[in-house]
C-alpha cells in the first residue's frame, strides 16, 4: 500500500512536468506565430512595478496594461511578450511609460491575444520546456526504481533485473537481499506458509 502511495506521488508529479511541457512548448509556438501577426497603434494605460514577497524576500512584477482596438473593437492587453522574461521588472516599467503610443500584434483569429514584443525565441524559451522533460524523466525512474526495489524486499528470493545490478553494484545488492532473507528467516523459524 505504501508503495503504491509513492509511485502514485511520482507519477503525479511526473503528469506536473508533462504539464509544463505542453504549457512551454505552446508559449514557444505562440511566439513564434506572433511574429506575423497584424499589428495596430495601441495606447499604455498602465505601467508600474508591483512588489511583494516577504520582508526577507521581495519580489517585484511589472504591471502592464495598453488599449488598442481591431475593426472597430475595443480591446486590453496586458502581455508584453510570449517569451520567458529575462529582464527585470524595472527595466519593462521605464521603457513602457504610460500615454505611450505603441505597436501591438494581435492574432487574427483571436484579437484579445496579444503582445507588444513578438521576436524568435531563444534558447531561454527552451528552459521551461527542459525542466519539465527532466522532472518527467526523474520522477518516472524514481517511481520504477522503488516499486522495483520494494518488490525485492517482499520477495528476496527474487532475481533482481539486470538494470538494478547495474545501478547499485552486483555484489552490494546481493548482500542487501542475502541480509533481508537472512531477516526475515530470523522472523519467521518456521518458513513460509505454504
Amino acid at each position: 500500500m505504501v508503495r503504491a502511495w509513492f509511485v502514485f506521488v511520482c507519477v503525479a508529479i511526473a503528469a506536473g512536468g508533462g504539464f509544463f511541457v505542453y504549457m512551454g512548448a505552446q508559449e514557444r509556438n505562440t511566439a513564434l506565430a506572433a511574429m506575423d501577426w497584424p499589428t495596430v497603434e495601441g495606447t499604455i494605460t498602465e505601467s508600474r512595478v508591483a512588489t511583494g514577497g516577504s520582508p526577507k524576500q521581495k519580489t517585484t512584477s511589472h504591471i502592464l496594461r495598453y488599449a488598442y482596438s481591431v475593426k472597430g473593437e475595443s480591446y486590453e492587453g496586458n502581455r508584453r511578450s510570449f517569451l520567458v522574461d529575462v529582464d527585470g521588472a524595472s527595466s519593462h516599467a521605464a521603457h513602457y511609460a504610460v500615454a505611450q503610443h505603441v505597436v501591438v500584434h494581435y492574432n487574427p483569429d483571436n484579437p484579445a491575444e496579444a503582445c507588444l514584443e513578438a521576436s524568435a525565441p531563444g534558447g531561454e524559451a527552451w528552459f521551461p520546456i527542459a525542466i519539465g522533460f527532466f522532472t518527467m524523466v526523474f520522477s518516472t525512474g524514481i517511481a520504477w526504481l522503488a516499486w522495483v526495489m520494494s518488490g525485492l524486499m517482499i520477495h528476496p528470493d527474487r532475481d533482481p533485473a539486470p538494470l538494478l545490478r547495474l545501478l547499485f553494484g552486483a555484489k552490494r545488492l546481493d548482500r542487501v537481499l542475502a541480509m533481508t532473507r537472512r531477516a526475515r528467516q530470523s522472523s519467521d523459524p518456521a518458513g513460509p506458509t505454504p
